[in-house]
């Protein structure tokens, strides 16, 4: 867990990050990561609004949320097949961060999506 204590004066800042003992039990290693981000893609990357949405083996449902920069969800929706096409004509030009989550919550990828 990070927190902010008062300390000495660095730069314009009156205090500093400290860390405190972590339970890091459950985290993914790098390899978990990229195995599970290998089952989702979106094409075309950049973007001009429509995406189409591909899960490899999808069972039952998944949830798709695009993040804008300042962390807003600007669009979420349940995707039921392997390949789906996505109108996010209404997104401004930008970066957008994705992340899909299957029905059992644990099959979590995400990745970046620039809209042009």
């Amino acid at each position: 867990m990070l927190f902010r204590r008062p300390t000495e004066r660095y730069g314009n800042s009156n205090h500093s990050i400290y860390a405190q003992n972590t339970n890091l039990n459950g985290f993914l290693s790098v390899q978990e990561i990229e195995d599970k981000n290998k089952m989702v893609t979106l094409y075309p990357n950049p973007s001009t609004g429509t995406v189409v949405v591909t899960i490899e083996s999808l069972e039952g449902a998944a949830t798709i949320t695009i993040i804008n920069e300042l962390g807003q969800v600007v669009y979420t929706t349940l995707i039921h097949s392997e390949k789906t096409e996505l109108d996010l004509k209404h997104l401004s030009t930008g970066i957008y961060f994705y992340q899909v989550v299957g029905d059992a919550k644990n099959n979590v990828s995400s990745g970046r999506l620039v809209v042009d």
